[in-house]
């Protein structure tokens, strides 16, 4: 049973970090069904409640977190902060005494009595700062790896010096790590309102607007910070990131050398200025850059898979072996196992995946690297996650959900306009079209008609576990127990394709057709299931076609291959694709 609640309230955590409330909520719901006195729980649905501006029922469980455990002193600082904002200062004042009771010393207490009485008297001024040792102990913690005691400090530091802008690039650097994206950029910009001359935050602030997809708002950032510190190689490199991405690539070019000038030991300008030389054709000098970063920093992986990039397009297999060797990822995993494969040694393929399947089943990009092994050896591998996936697609549409899926359809679209902002992303399949930028989620706290879309995907989910249950590949034998939905749109216009890819992140993958090409000339718009890969290819290999209806939910392993045959329809074709993925690695 202890198990069992620790692994919901890591669940409920972690959907409260990424903002799905409406999960969080009703994950630390569940756990309080079955402890009513866990204190984690009670205060941390306490905080989901107080963020939501429910303070009033937030209170209530605040509360017993104190007297369940009134040794944790974030327990009573949630606790004070409820009171404030709903003006309970009879029971604030109880409050203060039951926790310098509980070890809280009035230096803690005091930040909270001035936020009821500015001018309440003070024995000594109201420190604006932390000390430097309490500063130390914060960035040990985040160059250590412990993210969630660097961002329980790092809160606790910003709540209490509010002022201080040290405090909220700190924090801003955490949340960043821990995925939160949007809280990561908030931060960012709380430390340039309170310093606007410091041109790390500037710099700081960039890298989150760039990863939300405002490249705009990103290189007018990065060129502030430039301005603040002409000779910051760190400011000009991300500059040069977002250009590159805005599709600037002369002048991402110029940004990337001057970064080198100022620094030349800046092992990722020298990637980056290799990544913007690659995408224009420059595949020489994209190698050397590649290759200085490389030589400044050995264990530099995205480096090293760059260069193995090139060397595999150029067929130099031994060489790129040796580059690709040199990494750990699960992406590099994959990727050694397709070195071998072009290099002709099958063998030790399989020897490799015999080794692989007892540490890791789940590696997404091994999976269809391995379907594919089977199909082309006659020979299944010892990596049983998937080995027959265009068997398990699933076709359904939503004429066994709703009477008018015209209407519904429609409806969905316009919910959805403003959602699909970001014109053929870098780094993504989508060519000649829009889709979601990536930090956002539909299926997060979803209303409207996603909420009804998203409970007949669920119900497709379960028809679809029933229908393949028997199975016994590890796809279907350990199907999570807890999933989590992540929902994008993408609309295509005329000529627009989605390249052949797969969804690493996801378990089930899916797509959901709002509008569809009406032409069938040469299966314009279809989508196209394979087991071919980018870099492995057989024109032997199965295949499989299908021309989306209006209304239709498919359903397939993300494993698997897919790709959109484009089209010449002077039309839009707009879908929503998702991934389940189990919740521990939403």
């Amino acid at each position: 049973m202890e198990m069992m609640l620790e692994k919901k309230l890591n669940l409920a955590i972690l959907a409260h970090r990424q903002d799905d409330v409406s999960r969080a909520e009703h994950l630390y719901e569940e756990i309080l069904g079955i402890a009513p006195r866990h204190p984690h729980a009670n205060h941390n649905l306490g905080v989901l409640l107080t963020s939501l501006k429910r303070t009033h029922e937030a209170i209530s469980y605040l509360k017993a977190a104190t007297e369940i455990d009134g040794t944790v002193h974030q327990f009573w600082f949630s606790y004070f902060d409820a009171l404030i904002k709903t003006r309970g200062l009879a029971d604030l004042a109880i409050a203060f005494e039951d926790g310098k009771s509980n070890g809280l010393t009035a230096e803690q207490i005091e930040p909270f009595m001035t936020r009821i009485n500015p001018a309440v008297h003070r024995k000594r001024p109201l420190e604006e700062e932390p000390s430097p040792a309490v500063v130390q102990r914060l960035l040990h913690l985040l160059q250590s790896g412990k993210l969630a005691d660097a961002e329980m400090s790092a809160q606790t530091i910003t709540s209490r010096y509010p002022s201080f802008t040290l405090g909220w690039k700190i924090l801003g650097a955490v949340l960043l790590q821990l995925n939160q994206k949007l809280a990561a950029n908030a931060a960012n910009q709380r430390a340039v309102e309170l310093n606007p001359a410091d041109s790390e935050a500037h710099n700081n602030l960039s890298v989150t607007q760039r990863i939300l997809g405002d490249l705009t708002a990103a290189k007018a950032s990065s060129q502030r910070a430039i301005e603040l510190s002409p000779l910051s190689a760190e400011a000009h490199n991300n500059l040069g990131v977002a250009l590159k991405e805005m599709g600037s690539h002369e002048h991402a070019l110029h940004i990337f050398q001057k970064a080198i000038d100022l620094q030349a030991d800046n092992a990722n300008a020298h990637n980056n200025l290799g990544n913007v030389l690659k995408q224009m054709g420059k595949l020489d000098r994209a190698y050397d850059s590649y290759s200085r970063a490389i030589k400044i920093k050995p264990s530099f992986e995205d480096a090293l898979t760059n260069r193995w990039d090139l060397l595999f397009e150029r067929g130099d297999f031994d060489a790129a072996l040796r580059d690709i060797d040199r990494c750990s990822s699960q992406r590099a995993i994959a990727r050694q196992l397709e070195t071998l494969y072009a290099l002709g040694r099958v063998e030790e393929v399989y020897r490799r995946i015999e080794n692989l399947s007892k540490t890791d089943l789940k590696n997404i990009r091994v999976a269809a690297f391995s379907a594919f092994l089977a199909s082309r050896q006659n020979r299944a591998p010892r990596y049983n996650f998937c080995n027959n996936p265009l068997s398990f697609v699933h076709y359904s549409n939503f004429d066994s959900h709703l009477s008018d899926k015209s209407t519904f359809a429609s409806g969905l679209i316009e919910e959805l306009r403003d959602r699909t902002n970001i014109r053929d992303p870098a780094n993504h399949a989508t060519h000649n079209g829009l889709r979601t930028p990536t930090h956002l989620n539909l299926f997060s706290a979803p209303v409207g008609r996603v909420a009804e879309l998203e409970f007949m995907l669920r119900e497709e989910l379960k028809t679809y576990q029933q229908k393949f249950q028997s199975e016994s590949c590890l796809y279907m034998t350990d199907w999570p127990v807890e999933i989590a939905l992540q929902g994008w749109c993408v609309k295509l216009k005329k000529q627009g394709y989605q390249s052949m890819h797969i969804h690493p992140a996801g378990w089930l993958s899916g797509v959901v057709y709002l509008k569809v090409v009406s032409s069938d000339v040469g299966n314009e718009g279809a989508i196209e299931f394979s087991l071919n890969g980018t870099r492995y290819t057989h024109k032997d290999s199965p295949s499989l076609l299908h021309q989306p209806r209006l209304g239709d939910i498919v359903l397939f392993p993300s494993s698997l291959h897919h790709r959109t045959i484009p089209f010449e329809e002077d039309t839009e074709r707009f879908s929503i694709a998702f991934d389940l993925k189990p919740a521990s690695r939403a």
